[in-house]
Parts: C-alpha cells; sequence; structure tokens
C-alpha cells in the first residue's frame, strides 16, 4: 500500500506505537517475552509463505523467537533475570521493524491488518489504557494498574494464569493473522 509523503510519518508512529505498546507488556516476568515470541513465531511463518523475496524477514523473525524463547527459560516466574525497559523496547522496535520489512504483497487491507492483529494484544491494550485516562482526565503518562495483567491479577488469577491466558490470547489474534494472511490473498 503506497503512502507517498505520508509513508514515513506513519512508519515512524507505527515503530513508536508497537516499541512502547510491547514494553507496557513488561508489567510481570515473561509476559513480554512470551508475547514477543508468539507474534514473531507468526510474523516468520507469514515471511516463509511469502517466499524467498522476505527471506530477511524470516530471518529477523527467527532469530526474535530464538532469543526470547531462550531468554524465557530464565525470564518465566520465578524470574532470575529481569528483562527491563531497554528490553522490552527492544523487543517492540525488532516486531515493528520485521513487520515493516515484511510487508508483503498482499491485499491492502490483509496487509495493514495482518500485522495489526499479531500484535493486537499489546496494541488494544495500550489503547485502551490511554484512551481511558484521558476519559477519566488522567495524563496519558500517569502509571495505573489499567493494564489487562494488572486487572487479571486484580480479579485474583495467579501471575502464572495471567500470563499464559494472555499468552494464550495472544496466540488467538495470530492465529486469526495468519489465517487472514493465507487465504484472503
Amino acid at each position: 500500500m503506497w503512502l507517498g509523503w505520508a509513508s514515513v510519518p506513519v512508519t515512524l508512529l507505527w515503530v513508536l506505537m508497537v516499541t512502547k505498546a510491547v514494553d507496557c507488556m513488561d508489567g510481570m516476568d515473561g509476559l513480554a517475552a512470551g508475547i514477543a515470541a508468539i507474534a514473531s513465531a507468526t510474523l516468520m511463518f507469514m515471511a516463509i509463505r511469502s517466499g524467498a523475496k522476505f527471506e530477511i524477514s524470516a530471518v529477523m523473525a527467527a532469530a526474535l523467537v530464538g532469543g526470547t524463547v531462550g531468554f524465557l527459560r530464565y525470564n518465566y516466574p520465578p524470574a532470575k533475570i529481569f528483562m527491563g525497559t531497554v528490553g522490552a523496547q527492544f523487543l517492540g522496535f525488532m516486531l515493528a521493524g520485521i513487520s515493516i520489512a515484511g510487508a508483503f504483497k498482499i491485499a491492502a487491507f490483509v496487509a495493514v491488518a495482518a500485522p495489526v492483529l499479531v500484535l493486537g494484544v499489546p496494541l488494544f491494550d495500550t489503547a485502551f489504557v490511554v484512551l481511558r485516562r484521558i476519559a477519566t482526565g488522567k495524563r496519558i503518562d500517569e502509571a495505573d494498574t489499567s493494564h489487562l495483567h494488572h486487572r487479571l491479577t486484580s480479579k485474583g488469577f495467579s501471575h502464572r494464569q495471567v500470563i499464559w491466558f494472555i499468552y494464550g490470547l495472544t496466540f488467538v489474534f495470530c492465529a486469526v493473522a495468519y489465517a487472514l494472511f493465507t487465504y484472503v490473498r
């Protein structure tokens, strides 16, 4: 999809949104890395299915899958190593970059919808939190406990239950994105 002069600001906005959204998912041990592993695996399969022209996207996504799964061994609760803001922002930046580099030649709707769905959990959670803060008159950069993982924890779910629920939700979003990518060309 060609955006002309708007492609640069749209691309910058996408990179910033994905980077921050994945960073916001780093509120629990193992959450951001697990979401990134599932999302990057989906982007890898999409790139592989698209053929040799998208080989670099597949390799970048595979490297991110390997790095996040290897890191999860030490970051899964109880964590021995913590990711921190820079690690979470790196994962978001890489996911944004891979989704851009893998801008597959498919229908415009699918080209936009697939990456949004793959990264749907962090994007929708962050958008919900920002809109909620605006609606209640809070500053959007003010910390609170309105992210999905906070709300599930406050309902009595354990740390691991929350993580696996969000992993499952991410997997469902990614499966829908992959099906859309595969069958609507």
